[in-house]
């Protein structure tokens, strides 16, 4: 009977051991699953900046943003910032095109404060705004809408950094010299920027400037496939957004990079005076 009665308290201990043993774990799995998780971490809103050039008003400078209202909305929020701009309000919008096209507007802005700021809720996604062809005009009034205080390309027009440079050289004895830019825009097109000014003398007038199929060295008669807008004798400068050539075919700052082709500055008078010329793309 003792023996049973030692037995039978063993197995009542090992059985509290074990029923303990469950509880506790038990216990500690509540409080796993009790214990706080991280929050996540909260998406970052989409926005891209663009600086904003002089345009009519000397001393002006700016940005401005566009960015999503929040992440994945369908609203954009356009935030303008000016500093040296003049006292008063003054009307900004976005326009089809690049400054250097213009066109119409696209969308009105709210004005641009005394202070230099404006900001403006659109219904239009940041992945529209943020490819748009367009560029943004800030005016100085509503009674001087003709002057323009700032400006900027945005969206497929914002120029990426990526340029290439070729020589023009004077033909013949006249002197004229100078190089033609080309950059790229983020849409894959190109801002060709002609500078006759190292040297020579450039007298006041319009100079017809084409781009032609071929090289220099075998010019014979030039095959006009692109023209320009004229260098001006006064600037002594040539700028021409090129999306397409003259017959409307497509051509992207990569074509050009490998294009076969030469330019050619003619004189103001007389078309078929060449002044200037020089290879450019694969030439």
């Amino acid at each position: 009977m003792k023996i049973n009665r030692i037995k039978n308290t063993v197995l009542r201990f090992a059985a509290f051991v074990a029923i303990l043993s469950l509880s506790m774990a038990g216990c500690k799995k509540d409080k796993e699953e009790e214990e706080p998780q991280p929050d996540p971490v909260p998406a970052e809103i989409q926005k891209t900046t663009y600086a904003m050039k002089v345009k009519d008003v000397v001393g002006v400078s700016g940005t401005i943003t566009i960015a999503e209202k929040s992440p994945g909305s369908s609203e954009s929020v356009v935030s303008i910032h000016l500093d040296g701009a003049s006292q008063g309000m003054h009307p900004a919008h976005i326009h089809m095109n690049t400054a250097l096209e213009t066109g119409a507007i696209l969308y009105t802005l709210n004005d641009v404060d005394t202070l230099g700021n404006s900001s403006t809720t659109l219904v239009v996604s940041y992945a529209t705004l943020s490819n748009i062809n367009g560029y943004v005009n800030v005016h100085l009034s509503d009674l001087q809408i003709g002057t323009i205080v700032a400006q900027a390309d945005i969206g497929g027009n914002a120029l990426t950094g990526a340029n290439k440079s070729y020589l023009i050289l004077a033909d013949s004895s006249s002197g004229i010299t100078g190089n033609v830019r080309f950059e790229k825009r983020k849409n894959g097109t190109s801002l060709v920027t002609v500078d006759m000014s190292s040297g020579g003398t450039l007298p006041t007038g319009f100079y017809p400037t084409h781009i032609n199929l071929g090289s220099v060295a075998t010019i014979g008669n030039p095959v006009n496939r692109r023209s320009l807008n004229p260098v001006d004798g006064i600037t002594r400068k040539s700028i021409t957004n090129v999306r397409t050539l003259n017959d409307g075919s497509a051509i992207s700052y990569e074509n050009w990079l490998v294009y076969d082709g030469f330019i050619t500055v003619y004189d103001a008078a007389n078309i078929s005076n060449i002044l200037a010329l020089g290879n450019i793309g694969s030439n």
